[in-house]
């Protein structure tokens, strides 16, 4: 996903988002960050605990999330970037504690 979006690809950046001529639409900007939530151990979105549920073998998976994550946005890409903070799961405050919280493996 993050390679379709590579260059600041705007076509791509918002089909990942919604898929206008499909019957079923997959917002795949915000499944992306449901799985980042779920890497990281938490059921309701708030990472307090955040060192006590990312172990060590989840550390790469949790960065290439990420990385993914800021391609959706980058360009900017103003309703991805929306559809991170305006998630149910608290999308922002989820980067935020990771970016705050050291991840060395």
């Amino acid at each position: 996903l993050q390679l379709l979006c590579e260059n600041h690809n705007p076509e791509f950046q918002n089909y990942l988002r919604i898929q206008d001529k499909h019957k079923t639409n997959y917002n795949l900007v915000c499944e992306t960050l449901k799985f980042l939530d779920a890497v990281c151990g938490s059921q309701t979105g708030l990472l307090g605990l955040l060192g006590n549920y990312i172990n060590e073998d989840k550390v790469d998976l949790t960065n290439q999330t990420l990385i993914t994550l800021t391609e959706y946005c980058q360009g900017p890409c103003h309703d991805n970037q929306d559809a991170i903070v305006n998630h149910e799961s608290n999308g922002i405050d989820i980067i935020i504690a990771i970016v705050l919280n050291d991840m060395t493996p």
